[in-house]
């Protein structure tokens, strides 16, 4: 697939992240110089893939162990991510081997598991049917935080900056809404305005990109 910037000076792991995006039920995860991306429908369903950061195939990294894998993450020890959307649970996978550490990893508190972000030793989910941010322990998957952020419906993407803020794309109202990302507390609401908002990154510098399930981008 060949790609080209929407973004001019864009780090190529993080434009392939943003266009890959666009197609529809496609996440991804640009870490340790490797790309994850889960793909819930098409050809090759149910599946983890893996990418260099030049967009080379790495082949298929894992089968996820339940349907419809909507997003991924990992954290600083190298552990992998999946959320499924159907039947709700979050998987923990080797991020390195590929291996299956635990499914379900957490099941408490989501609806609907879209977006997911690591901070840490803290995991956020967002569900889109609750409409809920949930905060989680990345080592013993213990709840933390049943609804660090609220907005009622449509929670889509979540993304976090290195500034200690939470963003979190609302589907339903078309918004990306800022938050503090340890307190939960709003520090903008409607800080982008999108009509079907639905995938939020934020690079190094601070600079927040989305786009929408229309394939616009921002």
């Amino acid at each position: 697939m060949k790609t080209h910037s929407l973004f001019p000076g864009l780090h190529a792991g993080l434009l392939m992240a943003l266009t890959l995006a666009l197609i529809g039920l496609v996440s991804v995860e640009n870490t340790n110089a490797q790309i994850y991306v889960a793909s819930a429908n098409g050809s090759n369903p149910n599946r983890v893939a893996k990418y260099n950061l030049n967009g080379t195939p790495d082949g298929t990294f894992t089968t996820t162990a339940s349907p419809f894998p909507y997003d991924v993450t990992t954290d600083g020890a190298g552990n992998l991510y999946v959320a499924n959307l159907n039947p709700g649970l979050i998987e923990k996978y080797n991020g390195t081997t590929g291996g299956l550490i635990s499914s379900p990893f957490t099941t408490t508190g989501i609806s609907g598991p879209w977006g997911m972000a690591v901070s840490g030793s803290t995991l956020y989910i967002s569900s889109n049917y609750a409409g809920t941010v949930t905060t989680y322990n990345t080592t013993t998957g213990v709840l933390i935080n049943p609804s660090i952020v609220s907005e009622g419906s449509g929670s889509m993407g979540i993304a976090l900056d290195g500034f200690g803020n939470l963003y979190v794309a609302n589907n339903s109202s078309g918004t990306l809404d800022k938050y503090n990302a340890s307190t939960g507390a709003p520090i903008t609401l409607g800080f982008i305005s999108m009509a079907n908002v639905a995938a939020v990154a934020v690079d190094a510098a601070g600079n927040v990109y989305v786009s929408n399930d229309n394939g616009d981008g921002k």
